[in-house]
């Protein structure tokens, strides 16, 4: 195998692979490293955790059929500070050499090739074209809901699906529930990514891609000049619950306020409280009170609001502050369906982000 490449691109396309290689962990059995392939016009880059791939796609300048398993922490190194240009690697047996311009040159010790997993079938013939900052935006906005450890696989990944010409993201644990919406969506799609991908996507190109779904396995294919990214995610093997049943249509009570100041008055009574810390919420005449008791001692805020009917309710302040980092209008709606039932909390601008939590008994 010899290769004649682009320096910088190799390096970027090592870099997004090492993020998924990493994810093995110490008791793998799989070395970490990444699969090289040269057909004569390109090298492809393979990487996996056993359960998702990236594959990456990128011209070569010249050079010869063949393969090689490499270690993927010490190609980065050798990399690493290196000027731009050009750079050659050739494979001698069980070892890779690898020239960095005139003056630099290293030989790294190849993992053995037969270890390395059966390379996957895949391929994105047809699918769905869509913008991947807007999935990685809708991943992010209710990815943080998802729960980490749950008998029930459902509450563990994030539920991507169509329905009415949008496609929806849908994450909970059970006691928060996060949804997003794209409108003007066409397509179908239905799939339960696991929340931990939200690490992969983000190394993605955020320009446009196609994505399809099949038997449960999300491909998604980017072409970035001069790199062709195929993702491939295994979904999650379940079912998602019915969560439209549990959003509330009716309220006893709402109120509208500006979200840096619901934000400023929340993240100053957690000096106050450790971070799962209970807040009393009383709406009424206009105005929003909130109040916190810890060992450490207690707070109140009040703040003026639009407000319809009253309430008072106990919440989880780790919720509302999550809630607050990733809603983006200036005011945000908190509608309280009952004292024991689902607060619904988003931002007035947009009825397809909103967020459920349960009041505290």
């Amino acid at each position: 195998m010899k290769a004649v490449l682009d320096r910088e691109t190799l390096g970027e396309v090592l870099s997004r692979a090492s993020k998924l290689v990493s994810r093995l962990g110490k008791g793998a059995f799989l070395p970490p490293g990444v699969f090289f392939s040269v057909d004569g016009e390109s090298l492809t880059v393979y990487a996996t955790d056993m359960d998702n791939w990236v594959i990456q796609r990128m011209p070569i300048y010249e050079g010869e059929e063949g393969k090689a398993y490499v270690p993927v922490k010490e190609m980065l190194n050798v990399l690493k500070g290196a000027d731009g240009g050009s750079v050659v690697l050739e494979r001698e047996d069980t070892v890779l050499t690898v020239k960095i311009g005139e003056d630099a040159l290293y030989r790294i010790n190849l993992h053995n090739d037969e270890e390395f997993p059966a390379l996957p079938e895949v391929g994105v013939e047809e699918g769905l074209m869509v913008d991947m900052e807007d999935i990685l935006n809708g991943v992010e906005k209710v990815g943080w809901c998802a729960s980490k450890d749950d008998p029930r696989p459902f509450l563990t990944g994030i539920y991507l699906h169509t329905r009415d010409g949008e496609i929806r993201f849908v994450a909970s644990d059970g006691s928060v529930l996060g949804f997003y919406a794209r409108k003007d969506f066409s397509g179908d799609m239905d799939i339960i990514l696991p929340a931990y991908v939200q690490g992969i996507l983000k190394t993605l190109p955020k320009s446009k891609g196609i994505i399809a779904v099949k038997d449960r396995v999300l491909h998604i294919s980017i072409d970035d000049d001069p790199i062709n990214v195929l993702t491939v995610v295994r979904g999650i093997d379940d079912d998602y619950v019915d969560y439209e049943g549990i959003v509330p249509r009716e309220f006893v009570a709402e109120v509208v306020v500006e979200t840096d100041v619901l934000r400023r008055k929340i993240d100053r009574m957690i000096a106050m409280a450790p971070d799962t810390y209970e807040v009393d919420v009383e709406v009424k005449d206009g105005e929003i009170t909130l109040r916190t008791v810890s060992p450490k001692g207690e707070g109140v805020e009040r703040l003026k609001a639009e407000t319809m009917g009253e309430i008072k309710v106990r919440l989880i302040g780790s919720h509302i502050t999550r809630m607050l980092k990733y809603i983006d209008a200036p005011s945000v709606r908190i509608s309280f369906s009952g004292d024991s039932t689902p607060v619904k909390i988003g931002p007035t601008t947009n009825d397809g982000h909103f967020y459920l939590t349960l009041p505290i008994a």
